[in-house]
């Protein structure tokens, strides 16, 4: 598989499993320069030093632990679609997604400072994007082999794709 095949499913990985998990407004990218994004801003490359918990907080100002979970999910789906394609059972999010996810945790529990929590929370979210990945079928490939193609995927795009594989 190379780097560039890699980065694909990553990133069809996050916007599929936040496709199923009912954020259908994900698009994904990835870069001539290398990396990729998911997600419903702008799909710009972003410096790997803005992959902070303190800077990445904003992102998790949801007051539903479930939306939390949900979007915790989404950001190990990137890890947790690349070894489905490897066919292997451990994924190990990028450091980019474990900030994030480390943000999500401090976001759903702001007083607790256990380091075992944290990564009950972070294998919480491995099981939720597998188990969204797995029933999403041949979505994440459909999508993945279409952003090879195009280099970004809109939301709509990515919708039709899911939708297309699912037949």
């Amino acid at each position: 598989m190379t780097e560039k095949h890699r980065v694909a499913i990553h990133e069809a990985s996050h916007a599929v499993c936040a496709h199923a998990l009912g954020k259908t407004f994900y698009g994904c990218a990835i870069f001539a320069e290398g990396g990729g994004c998911a997600g419903s801003g702008t799909l710009e490359p972003a410096a790997v030093a803005d992959y902070t918990p303190q800077a990445l907080a904003p992102c998790y100002d949801k007051d539903s632990l479930v939306e939390l979970a949900n979007d915790a999910a989404i950001t190990a789906a990137g890890a947790v679609g690349e070894a489905l394609a490897r066919f292997d059972p451990v994924a190990i999010p990028s450091h980019c997604d474990r900030m994030l996810l480390q943000a999500g945790f401090r976001a759903a529990f702001p007083s607790c400072d256990d380091y075992e929590a944290e990564r009950a929370w972070g294998a919480l979210a491995v099981a939720r994007a597998r188990h969204a990945l797995f029933t999403a079928g041949r979505a994440v490939e459909a999508v993945s082999d279409a952003l090879l193609e195009k280099g970004v995927l809109t939301a709509l795009q990515v919708s039709e794709l899911i939708a297309g594989a699912a037949k």
